[in-house]
């Protein structure tokens, strides 16, 4: 539904970096950006639910990439990792089970564990796909995120996310 390969060769990820999957679920781009950055890099696995951590490490080790590091955390107060941690930060399919009301705690987080060079790369469901869990009650729109997240980080680009997701590409911004 999601070719996270393709996805992730529109952006530029450099060996030895550190990433985070904000709600990293599955797992998916997890192990995807792993072996992308490579052992002197890092990835970060953040979500909620520890059964979805745990899925996680078992990826990892069937995938032979050992630079995963998972933290339980709710994101809607804070990621947990230090401040200025991170070359590029993932949200897929985040913001759609988030209260918009939460949203900007999750962007002032995710732009104080970004390096001043970072990039926040945010995915979600398109409203009118037939795969969206949540059409009835949907708000991360493309354009709802763009405005709410413009007192935070600079819009780069728009990205080919396939035929039910869209995606952007956004700067640390100095604002």
């Amino acid at each position: 539904m999601l070719d996270i390969s393709k996805l992730l060769n529109q952006i530029d990820i450099k060996e030895s970096s550190v990433a985070a999957d904000f709600g990293a679920g599955s797992g998916h781009f997890v192990i995807e950006l792993a072996k992308r950055v490579g052992g002197e890099g890092k990835v970060y696995a953040i979500d909620v639910l520890k059964p979805a951590l745990e899925s996680i490490k078992g990826m990892a080790n069937l995938h032979k990439v050992f630079n995963i590091e998972t933290i339980w955390s709710d994101l809607e107060k804070t990621s947990g990792l230090p401040e200025k941690s991170c070359d590029l930060i993932i949200m897929s399919n985040l913001l759609f089970q988030v209260e918009v009301d939460n949203w900007e705690n999750i962007f002032k987080d995710a732009k104080n564990v970004l390096r001043s060079d970072g990039k926040l790369l945010i995915v979600d469901w398109k409203k009118n796909s037939l795969a969206n869990p949540s059409p009835n009650n949907y708000q991360a729109s493309l354009e709802n995120v763009k405005n709410r997240t413009e007192n935070y980080f600079s819009l780069d680009k728009e990205l080919d996310a396939g035929d039910n997701h869209w995606a952007i590409l956004l700067s640390h911004s100095n604002i």
